[in-house]
């Protein structure tokens, strides 16, 4: 059996997490690092090509929120969000609702063809570009979301494994045909302006 070290998860919008008394907190951030982010409930070797990850010495973390392993780098960005928990909703209203933002962010910059898909994925063609994930207890409603700018799926397909759980629409599809970006798609638009567009979209929102 491979032994591994997960870090304490105390990247860029970890503080979120610990927001017991909540004021509305939104965290849009650029990874400065490759890493591997684990879900709440996934086992390493079960998640990951251990080797490959030992070998490129890639930092794993697992953060408090569900969903599957992620690969984050400087070419992804991030958005977390925090709200006061008022009850527990299904967190399909808030996947639904926060991907509406976003794909409107999107197209605002000219990117078509974006659907959503799944629990919480927003795809361009069929493909996906983004997923997200949602923690609650009796304080928070914690929302994470990560988009993949430019990020290439042979990295992606080079340390995560297929997934014990997807959706529907994956239809066992591996990596390589499932997940793209935006720069994969033909879209010259920089990290920093999507950043940007996001930031204002999500400025004014209220759920």
């Amino acid at each position: 059996m491979i032994s591994v070290k997960i870090r304490k998860y105390d990247l860029p919008d970890s503080y979120l997490f610990e927001n017991n008394v909540v004021t509305r907190a939104t965290t849009i951030w650029i990874p400065d690092e490759t890493c591997i982010v684990l879900g709440r409930s996934n086992n390493p070797g079960d998640s990951l090509y251990l080797e490959n990850i030992i070998s490129d010495n890639i930092p794993m973390y697992k953060r408090p929120s569900g969903g599957e392993t992620v690969l984050l780098s400087n070419k992804m960005l991030v958005l977390s969000i925090t709200v006061e928990q008022t009850d527990f909703k299904s967190g399909k209203k808030y996947f639904k609702d926060y991907s509406v933002k976003f794909i409107s962010a999107l197209e605002s910059l000219g990117i078509k063809n974006l659907g959503y898909k799944g629990i919480s994925d927003i795809t361009i063609n069929d493909l996906k570009i983004l997923g997200s994930s949602i923690y609650q207890n009796k304080s928070i409603v914690f929302y994470h979301a990560v988009l993949n700018i430019g990020e290439s799926v042979s990295l992606i397909n080079k340390y995560l494994k297929h997934p014990k759980r997807e959706p529907d629409y994956r239809n066992n599809r591996n990596h390589k045909d499932f997940v793209t970006s935006i720069v994969n798609e033909k879209y010259n638009i920089s990290i920093n302006e999507l950043k940007k567009t996001v930031e204002k979209e999500f400025q004014s929102f209220k759920l």
